[in-house]
């Protein structure tokens, strides 16, 4: 059945009225198909305009659909009829019904009930009769039946039962002369209809707008997740817009916030924008409850966060890598500030948690921020400085413009390669060489020494090996500050002189029997026989001097404020300087006919002088950095090579062309080492080698072209490992190969073999290995002089080699420093001296005379273990010598039928220092015993002295003190726990070492050796005090406060202790009286005072004797040494004699 025979039933039948039937053909017109038989019989029933049973009819009569599938075809509960409402009667489909059934006629007494008109059109909208749940909850017709309260009245005037018809004929009776109008029953059912119509209107229309808009926040969703950004901004705008009532209101405003900001930064790199859309959307959702809510994983956090987080981070990141791409400062500054406020965004917890927190991407992100604020900090600097570079060659200042260039570079090493820079310091260079002149003097050279209070410096060395054949003179040599002349013939030590300092260049010979050298100590330039080591001439000039250069009648010597100063090489004579806008730290170099001069600046440029007047014939701008070349520059035919040491382990060597005047004018190429070239380079001919620190060896050859082709490599030869030394060597020309001479951790000789790229090691008798070499290469004839330190030795050794047969000759062991003081044998005026390294020296009135000591003894026994560092004066010359540590003793007797030198093995470590005590020393050892020696010759006296400890137990035993008295005794004590008391008992064959007293320490542990003082023992403890014992029994007495801790001494002088304090005082403190009296310090103090009357000599290490009056502390004299001492004073009758670090013995006279 269509709908169209089923409205005609409902017409016929006259069920419902014509207004409503006509309003659902129109809608069924309209082409509505939603609105089916079925769904209109529905939506009367709901309604009430046709009773269950005439509903139940109709679907038995004109739609089949069996009983069984009413409820839920019809989706309706049962409703209870009336009671005693008959069955309907059967209708008849053939007889159309009137359009509204007859009423029954009107009592005469009855008031009319006005019932408004049926006929008025409904608006049925677009409703949808079978939309799913109530199939015409939506429909419109609930709509339409509610504009139109005629269909109630139709409802109830419509005779569907007998009983209705009879409840009316009652109300007929009923006297309604006095009833209002609107008291009719059927107004108030149709008030009734109208309340169904308009609640089920309201709820049509909420499910209308809810439908709606969950399909729209839906479509903005799926366009968000599918990256469609703008289109999802769009559906979002429209969702706010049109239900802000919405539940998921929050939700989409937050969306609609991250639609934004993913639209301006997924995939784009405009992120200035993307930033200001980001403090927007932060301002706009920071607050909304969705923003703020817990997502869906288990963090509990939106996923808004999440994304806030990584886009947030994104914009900064993009803005810091902007801000270091742009060229423009200003533009840099404003991109660094929006990346700061980026980075406070993403560090703003209610923004983004601290979980969600990308940090390293953000610590990256202040990295390239602060890399890009130090760069325009940087440029700003760089235009500063090059304005002050302008100004200073404006005003013909090219020192201040170097200065200023240094400066910058200082503060920012990268700006080395900055072009700019380097183009304005190549203007600073061209402008120099107007400034750079020569300023002519005329100051002579004096022939005097310099006045010393040193009467005689007494050198020692010890000489071995054969002597070499044919040779002859003398070379001199530069260690550790002083200055040694040796004779080539056998290696003998000639003199000896000291010049200050570390040598800052080696000395060098003019080939008439005179060495040049720069004396440090006293800022001057000495020319010295190379003989004698007297004095030719000296030319002070009063500043720190950096390096020397000699050719001919020309001495250049670089002076740290950049002057070169040229002296006359015969005389000494000031000639003049050239003064330069930076310093001058390596040696000028000459070419081959000594007309021009090449001098490298600390920094930046190569100068070019004329030998004959020292004007400047041009400057090149070589670039290299402060200090970074430390060689001098090396000429071969008409190009110049400069060593630029540009890493920690690379160098770059420049090769430089000359112009037709002899200037260095370009660079013809460049080539890399591996390591740097700290040493000078060496060459023969047209060639030339550069030795590295990681024993890299490149031998070139130089060409006349001016492109690549003018440097050949002709051999290389990789270093042996990674360990840096400075290599020091020589290029010598053979009979039938050209050798090249390395000297590094051993002494190697290579052939120069073009062919094949190669430099073969040829054999030698003795390479030296393990030691280490520090000076330069010397040639003299044939030999080749070198210096060495030994491995696991002291001083340094010079030695000789034949340069053609490779024979090693003599060698020279010197420089070594003293294990202690000096003795001296009053009566046979002889001075003895032990080295670290075991050597004793001698030396009588005859060597003293010569002021050297070639000869020396040592132990036959097996080479010392360890460097001798304590020494103690036995009388009669003789004298022992240990290393705390050690188990070893050297012993010194002077006359001895088996040798003057013994060597003495303990069966465990010493422990301290030995000392002098009875007839011979004492010796504490690390087991607890303290063994006694015979000073004659070195056997036990007694059994050693055990006191009681725990098994295995290691005593660390301070240095004791002798006690005078009848019976021998000393005081030694372990610092911690006890003090104890020692007695020399019986002799000879029943000689004891016993027991005599011990003390606690108490609290503060003991640090300092001990001292007999008076009556008493004392010793500093860690409390700043002098700890106080009898010497009788060991009582302690009361401590004396110093007002600091004990850092030499405490010696006993008088009545009383001599102290030096870590708060740089010299106290002089009595057991009993306490602090006599205490002085400053002006430096700390070295070995033990040498007591004369009531006087006191101290030594300090720089080379200052002080006499000091033990009443009370005053100076009583001061003696100069000039040079530093580390050992002594002792008596040599009237005179002092102190250890210089190298060994050597100064002698002065007293004041």
């Amino acid at each position: 059945m269509t709908t169209e025979d089923f409205l005609d039933i409902l017409e016929q039948r006259q069920l419902v009225s014509k207004n409503i039937v006509g309003q659902m053909r129109r809608k069924v017109a309209a082409g509505d198909h939603r609105i089916t038989a079925k769904s209109i019989l529905k939506f009367l029933v709901k309604k009430e305009l046709v009773t269950r049973a005439q509903a139940k009819e109709l679907l038995e009569t004109t739609l089949t659909v069996t009983p069984s599938a009413e409820s839920s075809i019809l989706g309706l509960v049962p409703m209870p009829q009336a009671p005693n409402q008959p069955a309907p009667e059967k209708k008849k489909a053939a007889k159309p019904a009137p359009s509204a059934p007859a009423p029954a006629a009107p009592a005469p007494e009855e008031t009319p009930v006005v019932l408004p008109p049926v006929d008025e059109p409904a608006d049925f909208g677009t409703t949808d009769l079978s939309g799913p749940g109530d199939l015409l909850a939506g429909s419109g017709l609930a709509d339409a039946e509610a504009e139109h309260d005629p269909l109630a009245g139709d409802v109830e005037s419509t005779p569907s039962t007998g009983k209705s018809i009879k409840k009316k004929k009652k109300r007929k009776k009923r006297d309604h002369r006095k009833q209002n109008e609107w008291d009719s029953p059927l107004l108030m059912l149709g008030f009734g209809g109208l309340a169904v119509l308009i609640v089920a209107g309201v709820l049509i229309y909420y499910l209308l707008f809810r439908e709606n808009a969950d399909k729209l926040l839906q479509e903005a969703g799926d366009s968000f997740n599918g990256g469609s950004y703008s289109q999802s901004i769009v559906l979002y705008e429209k969702f706010v817009e049109q239900f802000p009532s919405h539940a998921e209101i929050s939700d989409a405003t937050v969306r609609l916030g991250m639609a934004k900001l993913w639209r301006d930064t997924d995939g784009k790199s405009d992120y200035t924008r993307a930033l200001d859309t980001a403090l927007q959307v932060t301002d706009e959702i920071q607050d909304e409850p969705a923003f703020n809510a817990g997502g869906d994983d288990e963090s509990g956090l939106s996923q808004a966060k999440r994304e806030m987080s990584e886009l947030l981070t994104k914009i900064a990141v993009g803005l810091a890598n902007q801000a270091e791409a742009a060229e423009d400062g200003e533009t840099a500054q404003q991109l660094i500030e929006k990346s700061k406020t980026a980075i406070g965004l993403c560090n703003n917890t209610k923004l983004v948690p601290q979980r969600f927190r990308l940090a390293t991407e953000l610590g990256e992100a202040l990295e390239t921020l602060d890399r890009v604020e130090k760069r325009l900090t940087r440029n700003a600097d760089l235009a500063t400085t090059l304005a002050a570079m302008d100004e200073a060659v404006a005003a013909g200042d090219s020192a201040a413009a170097f200065a200023a260039h240094k400066a910058l570079l200082d503060q920012y090493p990268l700006l080395a390669n900055n072009e700019q820079l380097a183009a304005k310091i190549r203007e600073v260079a061209t402008a120099e060489q107007s400034l750079i002149k020569f300023t002519p003097a005329d100051q002579p050279a004096m022939t005097e020494d310099v006045e010393s209070p040193i009467v005689a410096a007494l050198a020692l060395a010890e000489r071995s090996g054969p002597t070499a054949p044919g040779a002859s003179g003398a070379v001199a040599v530069a260690i550790d500050g002083n200055l040694y002349g040796i004779a080539l013939a056998d290696g003998s030590l000639l003199w000896r002189r000291h010049t200050g300092g570390a040598a800052a260049a080696a000395p060098i010979a003019t080939g008439d029997g005179r060495v040049i050298a720069l004396d440090a100590a006293h800022q001057q330039v000495i020319a010295v026989d190379a003989k004698s080591g007297n004095i030719v001439w000296r030319q002070h000039l009063g500043e720190p001097l950096a390096a020397l250069a000699v050719r001919g009648d020309r001495t250049l010597v670089a002076g740290a404020s950049g002057k070169l100063y040229a002296l006359d090489t015969k005389s000494g004579a000031l000639v003049g300087h050239v003064q330069f806008g930076q310093a001058i730290r390596v040696a000028p170099t000459f070419n081959a006919k000594g007309d021009r001069v090449y001098v490298i600046g600390e920094h930046s440029n190569l100068y070019t002088l004329a030998a004959d007047d020292l004007s400047c014939i041009g400057v090149h701008y070589v670039g290299h950095a402060k200090g970074s070349v430390t060689a001098p520059p090396f000429v071969v035919l008409n190009k110049v090579a400069v060593a630029e040491n540009t890493g920690l382990e690379t160098c770059q060597l420049h090769l430089v062309g000359l112009d037709k005047r002899g200037g260095a004018s370009r660079e013809v190429v460049t080539t890399r080492l591996h390591g740097l070239v700290l040493s000078p380079m060496l060459g023969v001919g047209r060639r030339f080698a550069a030795l590295t620190t990681l024993g890299e060896a490149a031998v070139f050859e130089v060409g006349s072209g001016d492109d690549a082709t003018a440097l050949t490599e002709l051999a290389r030869r990789a270093g042996p490992s990674r360990k840096q030394t400075i290599p020091y060597g020589a290029m010598v020309e053979g009979p039938r190969e050209t050798n090249l001479w390395v000297a590094d951790r051993k002494l190697q000789k290579l052939a120069v073999l073009p062919t094949g790229n190669r430099l073969p090691v040829r054999a030698l008798k003795r390479d030296f290995t393990g030691d280490v070499f520090d000076h330069e290469l010397i040639e003299a004839g044939r030999l080749l002089v070198h210096v060495r330190r030994p491995r696991g030795g002291a001083g340094a050794i010079v030695a000789a080699v034949d340069d053609q047969s490779n024979e090693p000759y003599w060698e020279t062991c010197l420089a070594v420093a003293p294990a202690g003081a000096p003795v001296v044998d009053p009566s046979g005026q002889q001075i003895t001296s032990i080295t670290s390294a075991g050597a004793v020296y001698s030396l009588d009135r005859q060597a003293m005379a010569r002021r050297v000591q070639n000869e020396a003894e040592q132990a036959s026994a097996a080479p010392l273990d360890a460097p001798l560092t304590e020494t103690a004066d036995l009388g009669n010359g003789r004298v022992a010598a240990a290393t705390p540590g050690s188990p070893q003793i050297v012993h010194f007797r002077p006359g001895a039928p088996r040798g003057p030198v013994s060597l003495i093995t303990m069966p465990s470590p010493l422990v301290g220092a030995p000392l002098a005590w009875a007839d011979g020393f004492l010796a504490p050892s690390q087991i607890g015993q303290v063994f006694y020696y015979a000073s004659e010759d070195g056997a036990q006296l007694a059994p050693p002295f055990q006191p009681t400890l725990t098994p295995g137990a290691k005593v660390a035993w301070l240095t004791p003190a002798a006690i005078a008295g009848d019976a021998p005794r000393f005081a030694i004590s372990d610092g911690v726990n006890k003090v104890l008391l020692v007695q020399l008992n019986g002799s000879g064959d029943a000689a004891q070492l016993q027991p005599a007293g011990e003390a606690e320490v108490g609290a503060a542990a003991l640090e300092t050796r001990l001292a007999a003082v008076g009556d008493y023992v004392v010793a500093g403890n860690a409390d700043g005090a002098l700890a106080v014992f009898s010497d009788a029994d060991l009582a302690a007495g009361d401590p004396i406060a110093l007002g600091g801790r004990v850092t030499w001494g405490p010696y006993a002088a008088g009545e009383g202790a001599l102290v030096g304090l870590d708060s740089n005082e010299l106290v002089l403190a009595a057991p009993g009286k306490g602090v006599a009296w205490r002085q400053p310090l002006t430096q700390q103090l070295v070995d033990a005072p040498l007591l004369n009357g009531g006087d006191a000599w101290l030594l300090m290490p720089e080379g200052t004797l002080v006499r000091v009056s033990l009443a009370d502390g005053s100076e009583a004299g001061r003696i100069e040494l000039g040079e530093p001492a580390v050992a002594g004073p002792t008596m040599l009758g009237n005179r002092l004699v102190v250890a210089a670090p190298d060994g050597s013995l100064l002698i002065v006279d007293q004041p």
